[in-house]
């Protein structure tokens, strides 16, 4: 397989001559430093001069430093764990010429005043301090090269948007910015497969954002990248006088400032930032003055970026002062160039895909046009998308396009939380009044009539709607747009209505007919043909959710899946495991629901698997065959202030209330949904966290006297000592023994423990609850250690 990627040429120079004649080629010049690449000023972007030096001060860190500054401060790679993610001589070179071992780089280079042999020095002792903070050792094996894989890694590198900003992997005009030809000097498969899986776990600032790859996907983007090639590379071996030098180098040359998970200060002195001058310090790359740190004496300079002149003129123009408050889309510009946003998104007139790359951009609906296959103009997001929906795009990896084979990034919420508050300012939404109800209808009566226009309108007999668009998760006999039924969930109602008018305004090149021309509608039958009144009764309409009734037309598939011989596992809608609901069957007869929006084991049955109610692309709803016993799709584990406090309840949904009034509920208590990955028989583990835990969750089905037991696995990783709750049960609870407690049709067997069997809240609300009695719920007390916890659970139907 081809690439375009170059080979950085210190390599070559290791291979051929040492860290030494490395040093010494650096140091004749034969190396010239390259300036620090940041994407999203690579190509056209919306930042004036002033503007592009805030951004550099920003993503180079300088606040890190130089203080006295509100400045946003991106959040250096973590390096707790280097020593076994990077080949240590790789770390080394890195650390004595870090542009000369990765171009563009923005790690600026501390050694540079030093002579080539106490670079040497510093550099091995740095990485003998660094090597010694690892867990493992990282691991040297041979790169050995699948085929298969590399084959699979290289279709996903050109699909899934790794091209936006790596480019791709053959000669041609869209050169890269952000070159992949040092991965194979760095990486093991091992540390590039779990970097591609969780890079935010290692780089949190975001730069490098989530694919949203499974466990086998990034092993096949890694083997594809690696190409099975490495240098040889020696087991390494910690000296701990030298890891002890290293870590005084690491805080007197000011890499704890940036690198601060460490738990060290940084000692190197430094200016605030408001009193930098142009022509000193790390604005300039020679003659720099050398001062002795006042702490231990060491010789230490400024940081070397290696600027260019327009970079410095830049920084300088914005340390000049006298900046007037960005507005919000100014301030927007500057986060969407920062996080190359305008890689992939138009915004007005900058950005969007290069005419090069766009080969690379696909769709399985060919037939939907561009739109089905680029992301959106994010200009007007503000006034279009719902707060609710923006901050599920941006934070939980949320998506209505399931035919876009390129993926939305995960950025990281932390480093986005600032962006709804921005597209809201930078678009405010236009403020929309339903109208009343005209005085031939009484009032109580204007929502039934006003849905059932809405639903002759969506349907064949009216506009047609879903002859293009599924409807509530079933699929359109024709092309398959959006789903209609989720328009109220992600659209504001004024932005919803001028887009059925006029959408070639909104959406230009969009596949999608006039319905009201002029702004006149077309059947005058339908509430005597009001303009109005006929977007409002749709908008009113899709406003019930799935409750909605099917339109006229719609065609209904059923589908009864069965499990064989493994696991099956299948992703869908479901009334016992929500929007985001997983099914899965085991060949001995045991089945169970999990949901993913809110982490909870949420039903069992015995007997079939599912029905599913159509065949086609996509998820379908689905329910299970058996009689589900249902447990509750609140949070499984949650952090409590102590043992008496209220367990947060989801927000609870009905045909009155078909929306979800807290789509954040399970995020706000610090849930995330991580995916899952397929193990032996095809036994699905389901990945997700609970603030700073990592939680995976495995479950197999056990005979026991000739009946079956679903066997939960909990694999917990802690970074420190917490303690956290698990709700294992609700209802009317009795307590077997201090590890057994059933209701009428469940037991569960718990690990020894600290059991707390309590009455809950009323919730007026849940249907089944008896006002004068709470029930009540089963809290499993975890105190957990840093490291790894394990517990199993095992879950018996009685009937």
């Amino acid at each position: 397989m081809e690439r375009m990627w170059s080979t950085p040429r210190p390599d070559v120079f290791q291979r051929i001559l040492g860290p030494m004649g490395l040093l010494l080629l650096s140091a004749a010049g034969a190396i010239a430093q390259s300036p620090p690449r940041i994407p999203g000023l690579q190509a056209q972007h919306p930042l004036d001069t002033r503007e592009v030096g805030g951004l550099l001060i920003e993503e180079l860190g300088c606040a890190n430093c130089h203080s006295g500054t509100s400045t946003p401060r991106p959040t250096a790679p973590r390096l707790e764990e280097v020593g076994e993610r990077v080949e240590p001589g790789y770390l080394t070179r890195f650390i004595a010429d870090p542009s000369g071992t990765r171009p563009g780089t923005r790690m600026p280079d501390l050694l540079s005043h030093l002579a080539p042999s106490q670079r040497v020095q510093v550099a091995q002792d740095l990485t003998h301090f660094l090597v010694s903070r690892a867990s493992r050792p990282f691991n040297t094996d041979p790169i050995s090269a699948d085929e298969t894989q590399s084959k699979q890694g290289e279709a996903l590198f050109h699909r899934v948007g790794c091209v936006a900003c790596h480019g791709p992997a053959a000669p041609g005009p869209a050169a890269p910015v952000a070159d992949l030809g040092h991965l194979p000097a760095k990486y093991s498969l091992d540390s590039l497969t779990s970097f591609l899986f969780q890079p935010l776990h290692a780089r949190p600032g975001g730069r490098m954002p989530d694919m949203g790859l499974d466990r086998d996907e990034a092993t096949a983007l890694a083997s594809y990248l690696l190409n099975g090639v490495r240098p040889p590379v020696e087991i390494f071996q910690v000296d701990p006088q030298r890891a002890t030098a290293g870590r005084l180098h690491f805080q007197e040359l000011g890499c704890a400032a940036c690198h601060t998970e460490l738990g060290l200060t940084s000692t190197l002195p430094a200016p605030d930032l408001a009193g930098l001058r142009p022509g000193r310090g790390c604005l300039v790359d020679e003659g720099v003055r050398v001062i002795p740190n006042p702490l231990t004496g060491f010789r230490t300079g400024p940081a070397r970026f290696g600027l260019d002149p327009g970079q410095r003129a830049a920084i300088e123009q914005a340390l000049a002062g006298n900046a007037p408050e960005p507005s919000p889309s100014t301030a927007l510009a500057r986060s969407l160039t920062a996080f190359n946003c305008i890689a992939c998104h138009k915004w007005g007139d900058f950005g969007g895909v290069p005419e090069p790359l766009l080969p690379h951009f696909q769709t399985t609906e060919v037939e939907l046009g561009d739109e089905a296959r680029l992301p959106p103009d994010l200009k007007g997001v503000g006034a279009k998308l719902t707060r609710g929906w923006l901050e599920q795009v941006l934070f939980d990896g949320a998506s209505v396009r399931p035919y876009m084979l390129t993926r939305m990034p995960r950025f990281g919420a932390a480093n986005l939380a600032h962006l709804p508050d921005l597209f809201e300012a930078a678009d405010p939404a236009e403020e929309v009044t339903l109208r009343e109800p005209k005085s031939k209808w009484k009032d109580e009566e204007w929502q039934k009539v006003a849905r059932s226009a809405g639903r002759e309108l969506v349907g064949t007999e009216g506009l047609g709607c879903i002859l293009c668009h599924d409807f509530n998760a079933r699929p359109t006999p024709g092309k398959r747009g959006l789903d209609l039924i989720s328009s109220p969930d992600r659209l504001r109602p004024g932005w919803f209505m001028d887009f059925l008018v006029a959408p070639e305004k909104l959406r230009p090149g969009i596949v999608m007919p006039q319905s009201w021309p002029d702004g006149n509608a077309t059947h005058e039958g339908i509430l005597d043909g009001d303009t109005r009144a006929q977007l409002e009764a749709i908008w009113l309409y899709l406003s019930l959710g799935r409750s909605a009734a099917d339109p006229p037309g719609i065609r209904t598939h059923g589908a009864n899946l069965e499990v064989t011989s493994t696991v099956r596992t299948y992703r869908g809608r479901s009334s016992v495991a929500g929007f985001r609901g997983i099914a899965v069957g085991y060949p001995e007869g045991l089945s169970y629901a999990f949901n993913a929006q809110n982490g909870s084991l949420s039903a069992l049955w015995r007997g079939e698997f599912i029905s599913v109610n159509w065949n086609g692309q996509a998820a379908g709803n689905f329910n299970p065959k058996g009689r589900a016993v249902r447990l509750s799709e609140d949070v499984t584990f949650c952090r409590l202030e102590n043992a008496s406090q209220e367990w947060p309840r989801a927000p609870h949904m009905n045909a009155e209330q078909p929306i979800n009034p807290d789509p954040r509920y399970a995020r706000n208590l610090g849930y995330r949904f991580r995916g899952y990955y397929m193990g032996e028989l095809d036994t699905p583990t389901f990945m997700y966290s609970s603030g700073s835990v990592e939680l995976e969750d495995t479950s197999r089905v056990l005979q026991v006297e000739g009946r079956p037991v679903l066997r939960r696995e909990l694999r917990l990783v802690a970074p420190e000592a917490e303690t956290l709750y698990m709700r294992v049960l609700t209802g009317d609870i009795e307590e077997r023994s201090p590890t057994s407690f059933q209701t009428a049709e469940l037991r569960v067997s718990l690990p020894t423990g600290e059991t707390l069997l309590r009455r809950g809240r009323i919730d007026p609300e849940q249907e089944g609850e008896d006002p004068g009695k709470p029930p009540l719920e089963l809290l499993l007390k975890l105190s957990l250690d840093e490291g790894t916890t394990t517990l199993t659970l095992d879950y018996e139907l009685l009937h």
